[in-house]
């Protein structure tokens, strides 16, 4: 990973990203503490993405002490801003986080994350034709600027996409009666779940399908449950 700004802090921020990004948490808390101790609430320039990172790793893990003093740095750039949306998204505030990062596309550092950020805030809040733009755009991206991260985020946003699309056109359809429209909208939710490891609920859905798929018969769609039923875990 190239050291940002080509300098100093940019080399203790790059690390603590990449730290980040292996799922070594703890050493980026570390890292921030030492900013803290070094720099004061107010850490200059790269040095404020190794305290916004922690922010989220701190807000993600239910808060505490710290979080208040990170809460309390103020950040102007993407990336960081983005990280700050995330925890408020772990706390269970992703409709603030939205407002957070609405118009922080400039400058183009660190946007790559921030549209990452975006879809995720997109998928909690269940705003499924958003999340679908904020997909292609993330794929597009990728391919002008050879951006592995951004279709991974994509497929793993698009499947959970699926399952919220398929619950609420199951719940509708049961909604007016339509309880063989219900459970054929229950086997792509099914599906999305197995794709997704959720093998309890998949079981649950499909439970919820099959007595009105056996009560109507048509055998595209027993095969279908069947298949669906029988698929092994990966």
């Amino acid at each position: 990973m190239t050291a940002l700004g080509g300098d100093a802090a940019g080399s203790i921020s790059s690390l603590a990203l990449a730290r980040f990004l292996l799922g070594d948490w703890y050493a980026v808390v570390a890292a921030c503490r030492d900013v803290v101790d070094r720099h004061g609430p107010e850490p200059p320039g790269f040095l404020r993405l190794v305290c916004s990172a922690a922010e989220f790793v701190v807000a993600s893990r239910g808060g505490g002490d710290d979080l208040e003093l990170l809460r309390g740095i103020e950040l102007k750039a993407p990336m960081r801003i983005a990280f700050r949306a995330l925890g408020l998204r772990a706390e269970g505030r992703a409709e603030e986080a939205l407002e957070l990062v609405s118009g922080w596309h400039r400058p183009a550092e660190g946007l790559s994350f921030l549209l990452m950020a975006e879809a995720q805030l997109l998928q909690t809040l269940g705003r499924w034709p958003e999340l679908a733009s904020y997909c292609a755009d993330m794929r597009e991206r990728a391919v002008r600027i050879g951006w592995e991260a951004g279709p991974a985020m994509a497929d793993r946003l698009e499947a959970a996409a699926a399952v919220g699309l398929a619950a609420a056109s199951a719940e509708r359809f049961a909604a007016i009666g339509a309880e063989w429209e219900a459970a054929v909208s229950r086997l792509p939710l099914a599906d999305a779940l197995l794709s997704l490891g959720r093998h309890a609920d998949a079981a649950a859905a499909l439970a919820q399908a099959e007595a009105a798929l056996r009560r109507a018969g048509a055998i595209a769609d027993l095969e279908r449950f069947a298949a669906l039923s029988s698929r092994p875990p990966p």
